[in-house]
C-alpha cells in the first residue's frame, strides 16, 4: 500500500524586521506588540537585531530527540506549560507547529492498474492542486523560472471533492476515487524535523522586553531538565544557550596557554614572582568597568563583548606595567617605596590618560553598531 498526503499550507506568518539600533528595535517591538496583537489573535511577532551570525529561530529552545512523534509532542508539551506558566516568557510554542487537517489517498495499484493510472500520475495530478505541476521553464536572460499548472479546483476541503477530482494519464482521465483504495482524513504536524537523524522536537518561546536570555533561562531551566524521559529519549539545550556555550568553549580551549604564556613573559620581564602577581590582582577590577558600560548602552553580555573585554585586559596590563617600571626606576633612585608610588603615579597619570582616551575615542563609532557596539562598549570601559 503506498500513500501521498494532501493538505493545506501552515497558517503561520513571521514578520522580520530590520533595525539601525537597540533603541529602535525595543520601540518597534512594543509598536508591533500594541497594534498587531489588537487586530489579529497571538500572532508571533519576532523582532530580531542584526547579527553577524544566523539568527536562531528562538530565544530559548528545550530540545527533545527520540523515535515516536507522540511521545515528543507529549514532552514538548510539558516543556511549553512551563514556559507559559513563567511571566517574562514571550511566544511559547512548538517547533513541529500546530498539527494540521490531513486528506490522504491510498493508492490501490490494481484498480489504477486496471485504468493505465501509475501512482507517479495521481501524485502529479493531486500535486496540480496546491503547490502545481511543472510543465516547463521560462527563461528571464541567465534565470530559469518554472511554469507550474495548477487545478481550478483549488478549493477541496474535502474527502469526497478530492474523490470527485480527475487524473489524468495523457490520454484520458478518472475520478481519484476508482485509483484508489480510500481517501482517509488525519491529523499531521505540517512539518517534522530531525537532528543528528533523529527525530527532534523543540519546545521554544522568546523573552518580553525588560529581560534577557539568561535570566530567563535560569528561572525555567530545573524545572524543564526535571521532566523524565522515557527509555531512548535526550534532551538538551539548543539556540543562544547552545551557540554561547560553544563561542565560550572556542575562547577557553586555548585560554589557559594564553594564561600561562602571558605570567611567564612577566616574570621574564620584572625578574621576580610578586610585582606579576600585583597585575594579576587587578584584571578582575576590569569588570567593574565593563558591567557599568553594558548597563549605559544596553547591550547584553555576548560573545563580542567578551572578546573586547580580552583586549581591554591587554590595555590594563600594559598601563600597570608602565606604572610598575617606573615605580622601579624611583626606587633605584634611593626614593623610599611611599614616595616612589606616588610620584610614579603623578609622571604616568598624563601617558595612561592619553592611551586611554584615545582608545575610547576610536571606539565611539562603534558604538552605534548593531554587531560590534557591545565589543566597542566593553573596550571604552578602560
Amino acid at each position: 500500500m503506498s500513500n501521498v498526503a494532501f493538505g493545506p499550507q501552515s497558517n503561520y506568518a513571521q514578520i522580520l524586521v530590520k533595525c539601525n539600533s537597540s533603541e529602535e528595535s525595543r520601540q518597534l517591538h512594543a509598536l508591533l506588540q500594541d497594534s498587531i496583537r489588537q487586530k489579529y489573535p497571538e500572532p508571533l511577532i519576532k523582532v530580531n537585531k542584526f547579527e553577524l551570525s544566523p539568527l536562531t529561530e528562538a530565544v530559548i529552545e528545550a530540545r527533545f530527540l527520540g523515535p515516536d512523534p507522540a511521545v515528543l509532542d507529549s514532552l514538548a508539551g510539558k516543556a511549553i506549560e512551563i514556559m507559559r506558566r513563567n511571566p517574562k516568557v514571550a511566544d511559547a510554542r512548538n517547533e513541529w507547529g500546530n498539527m494540521n487537517l490531513m486528506i490522504r489517498p491510498v493508492y490501490d495499484p490494481v484498480k489504477a492498474g486496471a485504468l493505465g493510472i501509475t501512482k507517479a500520475q495521481m501524485m502529479k495530478s493531486v500535486k496540480s492542486i496546491s503547490d502545481g505541476t511543472p510543465v516547463g521553464i521560462y527563461r528571464d536572460n541567465e534565470k530559469k523560472v518554472p511554469v507550474l499548472l495548477k487545478s481550478e479546483r483549488v478549493h477541496i476541503t474535502d474527502a469526497q471533492s478530492l474523490g470527485d477530482f480527475s487524473v489524468w494519464n495523457g490520454e484520458h482521465s478518472a475520478p481519484l476515487s476508482q485509483v484508489t483504495e480510500k481517501i482517509e482524513t488525519t491529523w499531521e504536524f505540517p512539518q517534522m524535523r530531525t537532528y543528528n537523524r533523529q527525530l527532534s522536537m523543540a519546545a521554544m518561546c522568546g523573552v518580553k522586553p525588560g529581560h534577557t536570555m539568561a535570566e530567563v533561562h535560569g528561572e525555567i531551566r530545573k524545572e524543564i531538565e526535571a521532566i523524565e524521559l522515557p527509555k531512548g529519549y535526550t534532551f538538551f539545550w539548543d539556540a543562544q544557550h547552545k551557540d554561547q556555550g560553544e563561542a565560550m568553549q572556542a575562547i577557553a580551549k586555548f585560554f589557559p596557554l594564553a594564561f600561562l604564556m602571558l605570567i611567564v613573559i612577566l616574570v621574564a620581564l620584572f625578574g621576580n614572582f610578586r610585582q606579576p602577581v600585583i597585575i594579576l590582582c587587578v584584571l578582575p577590577l576590569s569588570l567593574i568597568g565593563v558591567a557599568a558600560g553594558m548597563l549605559l548602552t544596553g547591550f547584553d553580555f555576548g560573545f563580542f563583548p567578551i572578546a573586547g573585554w580580552l583586549g581591554l585586559l591587554g590595555m590594563i596590563i600594559k598601563n600597570v606595567i608602565v606604572l610598575l617600571d617606573e615605580i622601579n626606576i624611583q626606587r633605584r633612585s634611593g626614593i623610599v617605596p611611599y614616595t616612589a608610588i606616588i610620584e610614579a603615579t603623578v609622571s604616568r597619570t598624563r601617558p595612561v590618560l592619553m592611551a586611554a582616551t584615545t582608545t575610547i575615542l576610536g571606539m565611539v563609532p562603534l558604538l552605534f553598531d548593531i554587531a560590534f557596539g557591545g565589543m566597542a562598549a566593553a573596550l571604552s570601559s578602560d
